[in-house]
């Protein structure tokens, strides 16, 4: 059975905007504006409306953060694992993407997971990695649901439990996951059909109290 501890190397991002709205949300931002200096960082990643410069994506990304904005203090964690704007340094990303991940960033807690499962940026840590895919899960982050499963289903970094694995598999194909389903029917072809009926209880007890995932 496949395992993705893999980090997300997707920035959040912005809708764009062009020419003196982009002069007016830097002065918007110079005036310390943590949105604004959050989506100029974006603006300039991406290049749009003007010339694509990950230094000063970076640059505005970091002010913005420093204030504790989560989605700007994300993306310095994805783009320091990247080497975008900086060399790459896996330290830092896993620094700002803990940031983040403590203000409830569910991205940020996937990926925060991703590198304790990995060893990346910090010590590999299969418990601090389970901890961190829950919290994104239970924000609805289909891959981190599927983690979730994985980990419950092969004994990593929580005790072998198949009716929580297949709880968390039937999660993650409801929200969408593309390996779910099929991990589901593996799992449940060595399940009696009293857990099976088990987890397929808890899995829409779940669902039902998280209405809007």
């Amino acid at each position: 059975m496949m395992r993705i501890f893999v980090i997300i190397m997707c920035l959040a991002i912005v809708a764009p905007c062009f020419g003196d709205l982009i002069s007016a949300k830097r002065t918007i931002a110079y005036q310390g504006d943590t949105e604004a200096q959050y989506d100029l960082g974006v603006i300039y990643n991406n290049g749009e409306g003007i010339r694509q410069d990950y230094k000063k994506a970076m640059e505005w990304f970091r002010l913005a953060a420093d204030q504790g904005y989560a989605p700007a203090q994300y993306n310095m964690g994805v783009m320091y694992a990247a080497g975008q704007g900086a060399r790459q340094d896996f330290r830092e990303a896993m620094k700002w993407s803990r940031l983040a991940a403590d203000q409830g960033d569910s991205l940020a807690q996937y990926n925060v997971g991703a590198m304790y499962a990995e060893g990346i940026g910090a010590a590999q840590d299969y418990r601090e990695a389970m901890t961190w895919f829950q919290r994104a899960a239970d924000q609805g982050h289909s891959i981190a649901q599927y983690n979730v499963g994985v980990m419950y289903d092969q004994g990593i970094g929580a005790a072998k439990n198949h009716v929580l694995a297949h709880m968390w598999y039937s999660i993650g194909a409801t929200s969408g996951h593309v390996n779910a389903k099929a991990s589901l029917d593996q799992l449940a072809d060595n399940m009696t059909l009293e857990h099976i009926s088990m987890a397929q209880q808890m899995a829409s007890e779940w669902l039902a109290a998280h209405p809007s995932i």
